[in-house]
C-alpha cells in the first residue's frame, strides 16, 4: 500500500484505481521477493542501487514546497528526529518492493539473454506453474507471429524503412495536431514572436527595451526567433496567422516522428537488437500520448530535440565504429558536427553537453584525435558564429546572469535570511551584484524560480566583483549549505514521480504588457481553442489511467529509465555500453544548473526514451543483424 499512496499523493494513478494498484502490488511481491533471494550478491548491490533511488522518487514526491521571501525567512522548525522515523516508516516498505522489483527484472532480462527457456528455470514447477507458463508462451507466440509483417521494417537500417516508421508514427500523432490547433505558444516565443514583427526587442530579464538598433536579443536563440518569426508572418501574409504557426508546430511534429523513425529503426538492426523492439518501440511512441501532445508546443525546447535525438543516434554509431576498428568516414563526421552546431542555434544548454560528451569520449576511447578535432570545431563554430550573426542580424547578446542563476538564488537567500550575521566581506561582495536592495530581494523572493533573483543582476558589475561574488557564494555555502539547499527545490524536483507531462492547454499567454497581444488577437491570454479543450479532456482521462500514466511522468524519465539502463549495463557486465548514455548523464546533471523546474528542460530524456532504453542490450557486430526469432 505504501507505493500507491505515494503514486496517488503525486496524482500519477487516479483514485478510484487505488484497489486495482494495491492488489497488482501484493501479487507482484511474492514472485520478486523470491528474484531477489535467488539472485547473486552482485544482482542484489545493483537491485538495492535502484530500490533506493527509485523508492525515493515515489515517497519523497511533492516535496519542496514553495516559499516566498517573507516565509524563507523564518522556516518552520524542523524536529529531525521525528522527521527521520516518519520518513523511514514511509520509505523503507517502498525501498525494499523497489529493490526486489529491480532483482526480478534483472534476473528475468539476464535469463532471457542467456537463451534459457522458462521451462528449465525450476524443474519442480508443479502443474499449475506450467500451464500458466505454457499459455503465455502460446500468447507470445500468437502475437508475434501476428506482427511478423512487421519484421523488415526493422532488419535493416534504411531510408525506406525510417521513412515507413517516421509515417506511421506521424499518422497516430496526427490526432494531436487537430486537437491543439493551433499550437502552445508560452511567453518565451511571444517574445521572439514580437521581436520579429516589431524589430525591437527587449531584454526578458530587466523587462527594459534596449538600443533601437537590437532586432533581437540572444536571451532565446536567435535562429529559433527567425524561424518562428517567418512561419508568424507568412500566415498573417495569408490572412491566417493561427494556420501559420499551426504549420510551424507541424513541422515540428514532421521532424519529430523521423527522428523518432530513425532512432527505432537504428536502435533495432544495428547494434544487434531484435526486430520486436522495433514493433515494441513504435507501439510505445505512437501509443504515449505526451509525444504527439508536447509535438504542437512551439518553444525552442522542442525545436532542438530532433535534431539531439539524431545526433545521439550518431554518437552511438561513431562509438560503435571506434570500437570496431571501422571508418568513420568524411560525410558521417560532417554530419555528426553539423547536428551539434546546430544542436547549440537552437538550445544553449545543448551545445555544453554535446561539448561535455566529446570531452569524455577523448578520455574513455580510442581515436582521441580525431574526436578532439570535432570537439575544437564544434566549439570553434559555436563561438565563431556570434561574431558574425550578432552584428549582421542586429542581435544583442544574452546577459552573463543566466550563467549564474543558482549562485544568485542562493545569494539571495543567505542575504535575507542571516543578512544581519553573516560575515561582513562576504555581504558586500554579495550585494555588489545586485541591484535590488536586501528588502526588494525579500519582497521578491521564492522557492520557485531564480527568475527574480536574476532579475536583480546588477549589469554594470565588474569582473572583479562578480569573482568575489562567487567567492563569497562558496564561503556562504560551506557556512549554509542548509540555505543553500532549500533556496532551490527544483534541482531535484524533475527525478520525483510528481506528475505527468504537461504544460499547460493554452493558445498563447505572456508579454501583454511588450505587444505580447499582438499575436494572434483572437485569444485571449491563457484561452483555449474549442479543439484544446476537446484535447484536454483526452490528455486528462489518459493521465488517470494506471500505467499509461506513469509513462507519461517526468519521473519516469528523469530517473526511473536512466538509473534502470545504467544499472543493466553494469549487471550485465556491458561497461563500455556506458559511453552510449554519456548525453544522457549530462542532460540529467544539467538539471542542477537550471533557473527553476520546468518539464521542458526533461524533454531531452522523453523522447530518447527508446534510445535510452536500448543501450544495455546493444552488442558490437559488422553486420545488420536480422530479426532473432
Amino acid at each position: 500500500m505504501s507505493v500507491s499512496q505515494g503514486a496517488m499523493e503525486v496524482g500519477v494513478f487516479n483514485a478510484t484505481w487505488t484497489a486495482l494498484v494495491a492488489l497488482l502490488v501484493a501479487a507482484v511481491n511474492v514472485p520478486a521477493t523470491l528474484a531477489w533471494l535467488r539472485s547473486t550478491a552482485r544482482l542484489r548491490v545493483y537491485s538495492c542501487i535502484g530500490g533506493v533511488l527509485l523508492s525515493w522518487s515515489v515517497t519523497f514526491a511533492g516535496a519542496g514546497k514553495i516559499l516566498t521571501g517573507a516565509e524563507f525567512v523564518d522556516p518552520v522548525p524542523r524536529y529531525w528526529v521525528n522527521y527521520f522515523v516518519y520518513q523511514s516508516c514511509r520509505w523503507i516498505p517502498v525501498l525494499l518492493f523497489f529493490s526486489a522489483l529491480v532483482a526480478w527484472l534483472f534476473s528475468a532480462v539476464i535469463l532471457l539473454l542467456q537463451g534459457k527457456r522458462q521451462s528449465s528455470r525450476n524443474t519442480h514447477d508443479d502443474d499449475q506453474t506450467l500451464t500458466a507458463r505454457t499459455m503465455g508462451k502460446r500468447f507470445s507466440q500468437a502475437w508475434w507471429h501476428a506482427w511478423r509483417w512487421a519484421r523488415p521494417l526493422f532488419n535493416s537500417f534504411r531510408a525506406r524503412n525510417v521513412f515507413l516508421v517516421a509515417l506511421a508514427v506521424f499518422v497516430l500523432w496526427l490526432p494531436w495536431g487537430f486537437l491543439m490547433w493551433p499550437a502552445n505558444i508560452g511567453p518565451d516565443t511571444i517574445a521572439q514572436l514580437v521581436w520579429y514583427r516589431t524589430g525591437h526587442a527587449w531584454d526578458p530579464s530587466s523587462r527594459q527595451y534596449l538600443p533601437s538598433q537590437y532586432a533581437m536579443s540572444d536571451h532565446h536563440p536567435w535562429l529559433t526567433t527567425l524561424l518562428y518569426g517567418w512561419f508568424d508572418s507568412f500566415g498573417v501574409q495569408i490572412g491566417n496567422e493561427a494556420l501559420g504557426l499551426w504549420l510551424l508546430a507541424a513541422l515540428h511534429m514532421v521532424l519529430l516522428a523521423i527522428a523518432f523513425g530513425i532512432m527505432i529503426t537504428y536502435c533495432s538492426s544495428r547494434p544487434g537488437l531484435s526486430w520486436k523492439f522495433g514493433v515494441v518501440a513504435t507501439l510505445f511512441c505512437m501509443l504515449v500520448p505526451i509525444y504527439g501532445r508536447l509535438a504542437m508546443s512551439v518553444v525552442k525546447d522542442l525545436t532542438f530535440l530532433p535534431f539531439f535525438i539524431t545526433w545521439s543516434v550518431m554518437y552511438v554509431e561513431y562509438i560503435r565504429r571506434v570500437r570496431m576498428g571501422n571508418k568513420l568516414g568524411f560525410w558521417f563526421l560532417a554530419g555528426f558536427y553539423a547536428l551539434a552546431i546546430v544542436c547549440g542555434l537552437t538550445k544553449k544548454v545543448g551545445i555544453y553537453v554535446i561539448a561535455a560528451s566529446l570531452v569524455l569520449l577523448v578520455i574513455f576511447l580510442r581515436r582521441r584525435v580525431v574526436t578532439g578535432i570535432v570537439l575544437v570545431l564544434v566549439m570553434a563554430t559555436s563561438f565563431a558564429i556570434p561574431k558574425v550573426a550578432y552584428p549582421l542580424l542586429h542581435i544583442y547578446p544574452g546577459g552573463k546572469q543566466e550563467m549564474m542563476a543558482i549562485p544568485l538564488q542562493q545569494s539571495a537567500a543567505v542575504l535575507i535570511r542571516f543578512g544581519n550575521s553573516m560575515d561582513a566581506q562576504d555581504k558586500r561582495a554579495i550585494e555588489a551584484v545586485y541591484s535590488c536592495s536586501p528588502e526588494e530581494l525579500r519582497d521578491r523572493f521564492t522557492t520557485g524560480t531564480s527568475d527574480d533573483s536574476k532579475d536583480c543582476f546588477n549589469h554594470e558589475a565588474t569582473g572583479e566583483q562578480v569573482g568575489a561574488f562567487f567567492k563569497a557564494w562558496i564561503h556562504e555555502g560551506l557556512e549554509h549549505p542548509g540555505t543553500y539547499f532549500d533556496a532551490v527545490p527544483w534541482v531535484y524536483a524533475p527525478f520525483l514521480v510528481n506528475g505527468v507531462y504537461d504544460e499547460g492547454f493554452f493558445v498563447h499567454w505572456g508579454w501583454p504588457d511588450k505587444g505580447g497581444d499582438m499575436i494572434l488577437p483572437q485569444y485571449r491570454e491563457h484561452e483555449l481553442s474549442s479543439q484544446q479543450e476537446t484535447g484536454e479532456e483526452t490528455y486528462y482521462v489518459m493521465r488517470g489511467t494506471p500505467v499509461l500514466s506513469l509513462f507519461m511522468s517526468e519521473g519516469f524519465y528523469a530517473l526511473w529509465l536512466p538509473v534502470l539502463a545504467i544499472l543493466l549495463c553494469l549487471a550485465l557486465r556491458r561497461y563500455h555500453n556506458l559511453l552510449y548514455l554519456l548525453p544522457t548523464m549530462i542532460t540529467m546533471g544539467s538539471m542542477i544548473i537550471q533557473p527553476m523546474h520546468q518539464f521542458r528542460y526533461t524533454w531531452p530524456l522523453a523522447f530518447e526514451a527508446v534510445l535510452v532504453a536500448a543501450t544495455a542490450f546493444m552488442v558490437l557486430t559488422r553486420r545488420t543483424r536480422d530479426a532473432k526469432q
